[in-house]
């Protein structure tokens, strides 16, 4: 029999090593929560999502610790709950304004987090004219936005 407690120090340690073991991740450490917060932080979402419960996808914690090392290109793998959730949203917003277009439609339209998503949104207008699926091109949601906040 596998001593559980040390066979999860060892994966964490690798984790933080920068080596993951994929397999006993997968088959039997699959709903840890302490491993999938340490994938996230040292790994970021695709290990979290590869190799851990999809259940975690729906985390806050472990979702901002994803997005803290992926950035914004990981908030495609987040639950509805967490893009209705204020809190996560105000959070990811306020470290890139572009986030707001992974909000929920309801939480897209609140004052406050438009104002926050136009502080902090990077605008290229080259990624705007030429990539589509940019993150910037967020942009253009804020923009209509901020100018009818702004007639109030």
């Amino acid at each position: 029999m596998v001593d559980y407690e040390k066979m999860k120090k060892r994966i964490i340690k690798n984790i933080k090593s920068g080596y993951i073991e994929g397999a006993p991740v997968e088959k039997y450490f699959s709903e840890d929560r302490d491993i999938a917060l340490n994938l996230a932080e040292n790994d970021g979402i695709f290990c979290v999502e590869n190799y851990m419960d999809s259940m975690f996808l729906d985390d806050f914690e472990v979702m901002y610790l994803a997005y803290l090392h992926d950035g914004i290109s990981m908030l495609t793998f987040v639950s509805q709950r967490l893009r209705d959730d204020y809190d996560f949203m105000l959070m990811a917003v306020s470290r890139n304004g572009n986030a707001l277009r992974y909000a929920s439609k309801e939480l897209q339209n609140n004052e406050k987090l438009i104002r926050i998503a136009e502080e902090y949104t990077i605008y290229d207008e080259y990624a705007e004219k030429y990539d589509e699926d940019s993150p910037f091109s967020a942009f253009e949601i804020i923009k209509p936005k901020i100018k009818g906040l702004n007639k109030r």
